[in-house]
């Protein structure tokens, strides 16, 4: 059976691909979920790949752990339905 990812590891991809991203892809939502979409496609391409415990998550399933996993994204949950819709 395929297990979540740990909060340790969805704060390694937070950290490595939305903390340390460039200044300017944070300034607006939309560019901010390009940061994101990358630490998607490396948890996929590489992390599930090495290890086949993991569940591969859909694009929006990894954002919703990515952002409940984070005390400055966790407010915009309850907007997920908008923030993909305008992505």
């Amino acid at each position: 059976m395929s297990s979540l990812p740990s909060k340790k590891l969805l704060d390694d991809l937070y950290t490595r691909f939305v903390v340390n991203g460039p200044e300017e892809d944070k300034k607006s939502f939309n560019r901010l979920m390009f940061l994101v979409e990358s630490a998607h496609w490396y948890y996929e391409d590489t992390v599930v790949e090495n290890d086949k415990t993991l569940k591969s998550l859909s694009f929006r399933e990894f954002t919703c752990l990515l952002f409940n996993n984070s005390d400055l994204l966790r407010p915009q949950v309850a907007n997920m339905d908008r923030i993909f819709r305008d992505f």
